[in-house]
């Protein structure tokens, strides 16, 4: 593990390392834009804007940052990209269910599964990462199913507020060591 992070550390380019670090600060804002009245999706939680900003770097933006490295990185960014295409329409047309979101979590763990034992460590390091998050947005996404009104409602998000203390603490707390580790990577790369 010592040895990939370092790798993962040399591999990343500081262009790349600075942007991802810099919308690391998208989820106060997210944050705020999104509790305003009359949002789409309705209100979100402090540590659900945190783990959108979380997830979506790591499955999204490093990829696709990362995609000449090799081509674990391109698969990867090309399978969220494409969900990101289908699924914003879905959900501006109030035509999203949780059902597209663990369909694509399942593909997208599949591909994730198949480059894990072809790929080097720094690289096997970010799919690992992605692998652990995947799972652990199933249960959020199985929880949201029984804790909110869900997608037919127009709501896409976990609020902040005594009902939802629970899964927002676990939210956090899962989402917290993952985090450090990609940004302890993302600022010794700025550093190096």
């Amino acid at each position: 593990m010592k040895e990939a992070w370092h790798i993962a550390v040399e591999r990343m380019p500081l262009w790349a390392a600075a942007g991802l670090l810099a919308f690391q600060l998208a989820a106060p804002l997210f944050h705020a834009w999104q509790n305003q009245p009359g949002k789409l999706g309705g209100p979100i939680s402090r540590a659900k804007a945190a783990w959108l900003v979380h997830a979506a770097t790591l499955w999204l933006l490093l990829p696709v940052l990362l995609w000449n490295q090799h081509p674990a990185y391109a698969w990867l960014g090309a399978s969220m990209a494409l969900r990101t295409i289908i699924e914003l329409p879905l959900c501006a047309w109030q035509k999203w269910s949780t059902n597209h979101g663990l369909s694509h979590d399942a593909v997208h763990a599949a591909i994730a599964l198949w480059w894990l034992p072809r790929v080097p460590g720094d690289v096997a390091l970010w799919i690992t990462l992605t692998l652990l998050t995947l799972a652990a947005e199933v249960f959020f996404v199985l929880r949201f199913r029984k804790s909110t009104a869900g997608p037919a409602n127009g709501i896409y998000f976990v609020p902040d507020g005594p009902a939802h203390a629970r899964l927002n603490l676990i939210t956090d707390f899962v989402r917290m060591p993952s985090q450090y580790l990609m940004v302890s990577i993302l600022i010794a790369a700025c550093l190096r």
